[in-house]
């Protein structure tokens, strides 16, 4: 634990960054402000494992950390349950559910920051002592901080002994606020050492950089102080100005990255962030002096910094975005356009605030109801609730064999390792959700179903949801996508996958998505040659044109060209060793078959085997006829074109090597790379723009969507065979 907290306390400090913004989606303001006190305790931790000119970086054994751990979370829930569950501060809400987790990270690294440093605090204050006498002479101001942090040690020495929770809690703040001192005394220092003309030309920096650290010290003060006196309301808007105030020194830090004599820098500006930040710290104090005189003024001004602690989440997302996914461009558009939003709110709840702080009574009526909606809007602004809580929605019925659904418990995904076709459902969900795992996609299998409580994207299957399913019995925050095959759309998704590229022309909120390849397919064994003897058909009976399916056609095949028929069951499927054609008709009518893939086209094409096919429109909007496949639209013209393949290998030999070019786009490997962009962006950023969208807009989507759905029941099944359709 030692030589790995560093690294762990900066993880968790992105991971809170991204659940108070989560919060924040939600219209949690409380919950996102626990998530910050978390990020802030664990850079607290970080700053105490770094070695100092005044203060030995702390260690700790790690079984003393643990069993210290263990001792503070016991009475820590005890006092949050049983002893301020009643309290009116309601900083120590934590037993809510929804805060549970937040307080739980919140204490974890508070009890950590309590293990790291001595019971006694003697060690501290010696070695602080030492530094003030040491620079006393040379460096007046570097021991001015250091006395002050002996007072400040002391301060949390006189009250260590003491078990009652909230003196813990007091204890630590003192502490924080002792470290901000010593940390101002070691600027002073390490400024003594680069020479005054590398300083001189970004004097102005340096000054911007003690005035933060000084700002810090002041806020971690009056936070400890807002503690003893019972007030936690404003020790919490304290402690997340001084928060503010440390973000701002470390982007200011990185602007003047000091190594021994060097300087190194890119100019001599304020970095945007450091000034968005002192934006914060304002607003933050500001509310905090607010809540013993006007709590609707502490309001205004409490979510101004939020809105603007937000934005600058917002706005670290777009960058990662932009740096880490390139290839997903909207992504980092949206979370940029998100922080512009959110900086409008902050503007907007600031000037509220000084509105109100002139002129009260407009308050209110008009700007709490003005700033209400805002807020609602801004909520609207934020796409994380989108864009990685992706789940598939699967009946635990369907994992094919008990070993998967054991591996699925366990957090594992099973291969699908058996030589046969999957049934449907478990192809799309299960499959699919376990080859993202694989390469790392974010997404969970689930086998609940009340989407009444869930949140994020879920991908089902519109066979899998009641026909009876409305829209208001789904969370308004859930975006739901259903996977069309062999079903009719529902009426109350968000979102419809469909394995027909033509289908997206017929039915709105839709997106083309490729079946998946045959599982460990085994090609046309090469020794064959021009071997032309086994027309096989893959599939289900019934999808094969009853003409196909007589006694009569396999003995004319087998009398006049020596060919032999074969309908492949299940356990073969995947197996194409000692085929020579593949033939997959529906029907010979003009039926263009919207609710059907072209799976069969893709897997002759990656064995190496001759294709004929209908008129399916999924065949001609993924191949090209007479280039890489071919057709017929009558038993005649099926007979005409295996007795012209025999008789021509190499129009085999054309169809097989043109095949081979148009099945790369339909491997395993191109159908995962699909999914990963609809994963991590296609369906996240249709989520955020339905997200955008009012109540009435979605409203009349959802009329429209019912309507098309009414008409594919009863209309557009029976006229999808007229030729007009294609």
């Amino acid at each position: 634990m030692d030589f790995s907290i560093q690294r762990e306390a900066r993880d968790e400090i992105a991971l809170y960054r991204e659940q108070a913004l989560r919060a924040s989606a939600f219209g949690n303001e409380r919950l996102a402000a626990y998530w910050r006190l978390a990020s802030d305790e664990a850079a607290f931790v970080d700053q105490q494992r770094t070695a100092t000119a005044l203060l030995k970086p702390q260690r700790t054994h790690s079984i003393d950390a643990i069993a210290f751990l263990t001792y503070w979370n016991q009475e820590g829930n005890y006092y949050l349950d049983h002893k301020l569950q009643k309290s009116e501060i309601s900083y120590w809400a934590f037993h809510r559910n929804e805060n549970r987790e937040a307080g739980s990270a919140y204490r974890y690294w508070l009890a950590f920051a309590q293990a790291q440093a001595s019971k006694d605090f003697d060690q501290e204050i010696q070695e602080v002592s030492q530094a003030a006498i040491h620079y006393e002479s040379t460096l007046p101001e570097a021991s001015r901080y250091a006395i002050k942090a002996v007072s400040l040690f002391k301060k949390a020495q006189a009250l260590n002994n003491h078990d009652a929770f909230l003196n813990i809690v007091l204890t630590h703040r003192w502490v924080k606020a002792a470290y901000a001192a010593a940390h101002l005394a070691n600027i002073h220092i390490h400024t003594a050492s680069i020479s005054p003309e590398k300083i001189a030309p970004y004097k102005h920096l340096w000054n911007e950089l003690l005035e933060l650290n000084q700002n810090a010290l002041a806020l971690r003060i009056e936070a400890a102080m807002a503690t003893q006196i019972g007030n936690e309301d404003q020790a919490i808007e304290y402690s997340l100005a001084a928060l503010a105030a440390l973000n701002a020194v470390d982007d200011l830090w990185k602007k003047l990255t000091c190594k021994a004599e060097k300087l190194e820098f890119e100019d001599n500006q304020l970095p945007p962030q450091v000034k968005v930040y002192k934006k914060i710290i304002f607003y933050r104090t500001s509310a905090s002096e607010a809540l013993t005189i006007d709590k609707r003024l502490a309001e205004y001004w409490r979510k101004a910094a939020f809105s603007l602690e937000n934005s600058i989440d917002a706005t670290f997302y777009s960058l990662e975005a932009q740096e880490k996914k390139p290839e997903h461009p909207l992504l980092s558009w949206y979370w940029k356009a998100s922080a512009n939003a959110l900086k409008r709110a902050s503007i907007l709840f600031a000037t509220c605030a000084s509105i109100h702080a002139k002129v009260p009574s407009l308050s209110t009526f008009f700007l709490r109801y003005y700033t209400n909606y805002f807020q609602k809007k801004m909520e609207k602004q934020i796409p994380i609730k989108f864009l990685d809580k992706i789940s598939f929605h699967i009946m635990e019925y369907f994992l094919s064999a008990d070993d998967w659904g054991e591996k699925w418990k366990e957090g594992d995904p099973m291969a699908l390792n058996q030589p046969i076709k999957s049934p449907t459902i478990t192809c799309w969900i299960y499959q699919t959700w376990s080859l993202l795992k694989k390469i790392g996609v974010n997404s969970t299998l689930s086998t609940e179903f009340p989407f009444e409580k869930n949140t994020g994207i879920c991908i089902t299957m519109s066979k899998l949801l009641n026909p009876l399913l409305r829209r208001k019995s789904i969370n308004p925050h859930l975006f739901l996508v259903d996977i069309l095959a062999d079903k009719t759309p529902h009426p109350s998704v968000d979102l419809h996958l469909v394995e027909n590229r033509n289908y997206t022309r017929y039915l709105p909120n839709s997106i083309y998505v490729p079946h998946w390849p045959q599982p460990f397919l085994k090609p046309r064994d090469p020794t064959r040659g021009t071997r032309f003897e086994n027309v096989c058909f893959f599939g289900e009976i019934q999808n094969l044109a009853p003409e196909l399916r007589s006694q009569k056609w396999h003995r004319r095949l087998y009398e006049e060209l020596g060919l032999h028929f074969q309908i492949r069951g299940y356990h073969e499927w995947n197996n194409y060793t000692d085929v020579d054609c593949v033939i997959a008709i529906r029907s010979f009518s003009r039926s263009l078959h919207m609710n059907k893939p072209a799976t069969k086209l893709y897997n002759a094409w990656l064995a190496g085997v001759p294709f004929i096919g209908g008129s399916d429109s999924a065949y001609a909007a993924d191949g090209n006829p007479e280039i890489d496949y071919l057709v017929a639209t009558s038993l005649k013209e099926v007979f005409k074109q295996l007795k012209q393949l025999q008789e021509n290998p190499s129009l085999r030999a054309m169809l097989v090597q043109n095949g081979h070019r148009s099945g790369q786009a339909f491997t395993q490997e191109a159908t995962l790379k699909f999914w990963k962009k609809l994963i991590e962006e296609t369906i996240p950023v249709r989520a955020y723009q339905w997200q955008q969208k009012s109540e009435l807009e979605r409203a009349g989507i959802f009329l429209i969507q019912r309507i098309i759905c009414w008409i594919h029941d009863f209309y557009f099944k029976k006229k999808n065979s007229s030729s007009h359709y294609a």
